[in-house]
């Protein structure tokens, strides 16, 4: 253990395998994702790696952004062509720890490699330089998934670092510019959009160094392939020397730990022979140490509920847990930037929000921890969305009083302001088939299952808040059964001339649309749509003979039968 001037550093351990240059993001739910065209996650609580849904693209010198919804954003980076060659990538891709699933977040507007990502105060993303067009930033919006030009930096960077600041604001330093390692460093407000210059550090540095905020709201710069630290004062806008650490490292990883303290483990380090014949050579650490910070640390605090990506309906709670080393004097809770209720003094500390008063979409929720000094510590920020609204669905087929037989489709609409989860379908109040999940909302109902007669079919449709929303019904006639008909005139094995009468009866269990007589198979006149079932015949139009007739009676759902045949003789005088 190093000691200088109330600072420490001590050793803390070797770690399992040397590394260099390692790449994670925390995910919310525990795990950790890493830098690999696969991916794994890994469980703190059992020490255990499990595999996790993978890249659509092999990447290496990309982003991973932490998102306020849970989610963790895949930004550029570089890929080994097969002839060689290495294409640095525009495209971007999020991870979702709920489905452990990939997906597209669009492209940015210029392909980046050791650029930089941090999450600003409003979710959205802030891209900086990187190799390409290393002077430009864009803005990424996870609600939009659209991606945008900002502000362009003062100098080319790439390889460089970048931290929030305690305000919002973001602070870039060192890298690779033009021609030359930097020390210069900038400031982006997000307010503006606008980057500003500051202080430099001692020592230029790229690639391989670190860039941490300190609970005390200073940022902390480590290695780069030197062992010397320094720490970048805000309110002042300078950078100071702090005790360095015991060992030159580049490519390391530094962690702020929850007591304020830092982690910094692993990375590679330039080993020289005694031999001067033979030479030096680049040797991986597999030994870690701990950075303390002098002045005491702001307060911690983490929002706890809702759960990041949560679906908000009615008066929900809103709950943070706090930490501070002499003691935490009050937590202030915020949405999308304004107070939420009062300062809440002592833990635990709750506060209800009513969402009915805020409208339907995505929301920010904050938390603020103060100690008795003023200090100030402000937690991750939460996007949740409200959705106090029903969804609003109506059936589109069958029409209402329509009549059905068979195997027929249900359809439905229905929309929302937030989202639709699901469609059920109804059939006389009870369920017709599964829930229908996605788009189009339809279901197949086999009415032959169901009693002739008239039936009510409905919908209801739910939304990710469990919000209910009821299609007006509609009644339908199930018919199954084919109309009964028998010619009634002329009798079995009559005699007939002139112009005669046919007749028939037809009945039926819901409705007879109508009868068609047949002579010798042919129509005879238009189909008779209402009783008395009868049509006029002039039997000289046919020659002298036997003949057939014939009635098909059909009902309104389409179904058909047809008469048994009468013959009859027709004899006219010529």
């Amino acid at each position: 253990m190093i000691h200088s001037k109330g600072l420490t550093v001590e050793v803390c351990g070797e770690q399992c395998l040397r590394r260099c240059g390692q790449h994670s993001t925390l995910v919310l739910n525990g795990g950790i994702q890493t830098d690999l065209a696969t991916a794994e996650l890994w469980d703190p609580n059992t020490g255990n790696w499990s595999a996790t849904g993978s890249l659509s693209v092999a990447r290496r010198n990309h982003t991973a952004t932490l998102l306020s919804d849970g989610r963790v954003l895949i930004a550029g980076g570089v890929v080994d062509n097969p002839d060689g060659t290495i294409s640095t990538l525009a495209t971007a891709e999020v991870y979702d720890p709920a489905t452990g699933g990939w997906s597209s977040a669009g492209t940015m507007n210029s392909p980046r490699g050791l650029h930089t990502a941090t999450l600003l105060e409003s979710g959205k993303v802030l891209v900086s330089g990187g190799d390409g067009l290393a002077g430009t930033a864009e803005l990424y919006d996870p609600i939009s998934g659209a991606w945008r030009l900002t502000g362009s930096l003062l100098e080319f960077r790439s390889g460089h670092r970048a931290s929030p600041l305690n305000d919002g604001r973001v602070l870039v330093t060192g890298g690779l510019g033009r021609l030359d390692d930097l020390a210069t460093s900038e400031i982006y407000n997000p307010a503006t959009e606008i980057w500003g210059a500051t202080g430099s550090t001692a020592t230029t540095r790229t690639e391989g160094f670190t860039l941490v905020r300190l609970n005390n709201g200073t940022l902390l710069i480590a290695g780069g392939g030197i062992s010397e630290a320094e720490l970048y004062d805000p309110s002042a806008g300078v950078w100071s020397a702090t005790v360095s650490m015991t060992t030159d490292r580049d490519y390391h990883s530094t962690t702020l730990l929850g007591d304020g303290r830092v982690l910094v483990a692993g990375g590679m380090t330039t080993f020289c022979d005694p031999n001067p014949d033979a030479g030096c050579y680049p040797y991986y650490l597999d030994s870690a140490e701990i950075y303390t910070p002098l002045t005491p640390g702001l307060p911690m605090v983490s929002i706890m509920s809702p759960a990041p990506g949560a679906t908000a309906v009615g008066s929900i709670t809103v709950s943070a847990i706090a930490t501070d080393s002499v003691g935490v004097a009050g937590v202030q809770f915020k949405l999308d930037g304004t107070n939420l209720g009062a300062e809440i003094i002592a833990a635990p500390y709750v506060t209800l929000w009513n969402t009915t008063l805020s409208a339907s979409g995505t929301h920010v929720l904050g938390a603020v921890a103060r100690n008795a000094a003023g200090n100030i510590g402000t937690a991750v920020p939460v996007s949740v969305t409200v959705d106090n609204a029903p969804p609003s669905v109506s059936i589109t087929a069958p029409a209402s009083g329509a009549t059905v037989t068979g195997s027929i489709t249900v359809s439905a609409t229905a929309t929302d302001d937030v989202r639709v989860v699901g469609v059920q379908a109804t059939l006389d109040g009870t369920n017709l088939g599964a829930e229908v999940i996605a788009a189009p909302y339809v279901t197949s109902w086999n009415t032959t299952f169901s009693a002739s007669g008239t039936h009510v079919l409905s919908a209801v449709a739910r939304d990710g808040a469990g919000n209910i929303g009821t299609a007006a019904p509609v009644s339908v006639t199930v018919d199954n059964f084919p109309p009964s008909v028998s010619i009634t005139v002329p009798v079995p094995g009559a005699t007939v001339a002139g112009t005669i009468t046919v007749a028939a009866s037809a009945t039926d269990d819901v409705r007879v649309a109508g009868v068609q007589f047949k002579l010798d198979a042919a129509n005879l006149g238009a189909e008779v749509t209402a009783t008395p079932y009868a049509i006029g015949w002039n039997t000289a139009s046919v020659p002298n003979g036997v003949h057939s007739l014939t009635a098909v009676a059909r009902d309104a759902a389409g179904n058909t039968s047809t008469s048994s045949a009468v013959t009859v003789r027709v004899r006219n005088h010529r």
